[in-house]
């Protein structure tokens, strides 16, 4: 199966930890982040799309898929420009369910459309748990990283995420 052979090779990536390079994870956290990760769809027109039951395919985050603004995100934060985005980001995902299941929820099959972010203070530490949804029965499953920051992958597992046994 192509999953047991991607998981096979990601799971022997290794960061440095030497002498020369030392690992300094931090043990405190100042934020935690619950993010679903799905591949959902939107209903077209006269079922005139590509898509399953003629329906366009989007990617989402906590049930939420990204609109790209007119003015870049970060330029509206800089420049104090409102109504290029919202700040209400969710930190743990809207609707908690079996996220592995075969059927899902009808109220995750069709994302929110919209422009929304979390707002970090700069040099906190967070905490990311990054959960695969299996809608349309294909569970997301690729490995997940993030762009210009330091960061530390503490786990990584099947099925839904528990915070009591899983690693933190």
């Amino acid at each position: 199966m192509v999953v047991d052979y991607a998981t096979n090779f990601t799971d022997k990536i290794k960061g440095l930890n030497s002498a020369e390079h030392p690992v300094d994870v931090p043990k405190t956290l100042d934020t935690q982040l619950i993010i679903t990760v799905s591949v959902n769809t939107f209903p077209c027109s006269n079922d005139s799309c590509t898509g399953p039951n003629g329906s366009r395919l989007a990617a989402s985050l906590n049930n939420v898929s990204f609109v790209t603004p007119s003015t870049s995100v970060l330029q509206a934060y800089f420049y104090q420009i409102n109504g290029i985005y919202k700040t209400d980001f969710p930190t743990i995902p809207p609707n908690i369910f079996n996220f592995t299941a075969d059927d899902m929820p009808d109220n995750v099959l069709t994302p929110l459309n919209d422009t929304k972010v979390r707002i970090i203070e700069f040099n906190s530490s967070v905490e990311i748990v990054f959960q695969g949804i299996n809608v349309m029965n294909a569970a997301e499953n690729h490995p997940m990283h993030l762009h210009g920051f330091s960061f530390y992958k503490v786990g990584s597992g099947f099925g839904n995420y528990n915070s009591s046994t899983d690693p933190a």
